[in-house]
């Protein structure tokens, strides 16, 4: 026999032989593998925030009249403010006169401390007799509260999957030709 049919009849033999192990035996094409992989996640975190808020305040009377002052005849304005919050604060107190001609503005500032009532009082030089209309606006002292607040953090955690790894691959990844 020559060495070319001795070859080939090698390679049916060891098919035949393949087929045979092959229909008796089950040999599973894949199988279940557990992975670890990193899983994201997001949580909420706290933190402190320091900030500025207005004192609480109210206004109990408000209203303008007319006087001397020295020679000069002027309009007062005054303001009556409680302090309703729990800290002392400095109050700024802003003016305005409105004649025919003119707007005048003038303030006051003013320390209050908690539960108790102070009056703002602002004049503007005016004629005697002239229609003045009085406004006036309030600047509040401030305080500083701490607020929490919170923020969206990624955090990790390890978690187990199953999935499947063919023989074929196996056998790949042990050889090194995959990963």
């Amino acid at each position: 026999m020559k060495k070319e049919h001795k070859t080939i009849l090698a390679v049916i033999l060891a098919l035949a032989a393949f087929f045979a192990i092959g229909n008796t035996v089950t040999i599973p094409s894949t199988a279940m593998i557990t992975k670890v992989i990193q899983e994201a996640y997001t949580v909420q975190e706290p933190y402190q925030v320091a900030v500025d808020k207005d004192l609480s305040y109210r206004v109990t009377n408000y209203y303008s009249e007319g006087g001397f002052d020295g020679f000069n005849y002027v309009t007062y304005g005054k303001v009556n403010i409680e302090n309703q919050d729990t800290t002392s604060g400095t109050f700024v107190v802003n003016c305005n006169f409105k004649t025919l001609y003119k707007t005048l503005t003038d303030s006051d500032r003013i320390f209050i401390n908690p539960g108790e009532s102070k009056t703002a009082t602002c004049k503007g030089d005016t004629s005697l007799g002239e229609n003045v209309i009085f406004s006036y606006s309030i600047t509040p002292g401030t305080k500083t509260v701490f607020e929490t607040r919170y923020k969206d953090v990624t955090k990790y955690r390890d978690k187990k999957v199953q999935e499947p790894q063919t023989v074929y691959k196996t056998l790949f990844q042990t050889w090194g030709l995959v990963q």
